[in-house]
């Protein structure tokens, strides 16, 4: 019976890392996602000095794409660690006490709202998509084709 419980938990410890190790490299899709806008930004900004407006339109749609797979990515890292904690909710039931469980539980009836990080952070994105389109809204008028 030890046996069991003694691999149970050792189960439960390897499970947390694996969420901790999606964490991650959430955070390390983020900072790449965020590096690329900013390229694409600056490279928007000194092609003001240019004057070659059509190369607006050209970055505005690389950067709406770029945003949009970036929103994607966030939703699709929220739906993997949602599932995560459902299967360590699961395990925590074999255990003396149900951490992760108990936590959720004590955010939802704090007094503040808590706001989940991917709640949070799929707005930077969808900022970056706005930017993008004022930028080719900006450009179609400023170049008169519409």
């Amino acid at each position: 019976m030890k046996e069991r419980k003694d691999l149970q938990f050792a189960q439960y410890e390897l499970y947390i890392e694996t969420a901790e190790k999606v964490s991650d490299r959430r955070q390390n899709a983020n900072m790449y996602f965020l590096s690329i806008n900013s390229l694409i930004l600056g490279l928007s900004g000194y092609l003001t000095t240019m004057s070659i407006e059509i190369w607006y339109l050209v970055l505005s749609l690389i950067g709406f794409m770029v945003a949009f797979f970036w929103f994607r990515i966030i939703e699709s890292y929220r739906q993997l660690n949602a599932a995560k904690f459902r299967v360590i909710h699961e395990i925590e039931e074999n255990l003396p006490i149900s951490l992760f469980k108990s936590e959720w539980k004590y955010l939802k009836e704090s007094d503040q709202k808590y706001a989940e990080l991917t709640s949070v952070e799929k707005y930077v994105p969808l900022v970056f998509m706005l930017v993008y389109i004022g930028f080719a809204i900006f450009t179609i008028y400023g170049l008169g084709i519409v």
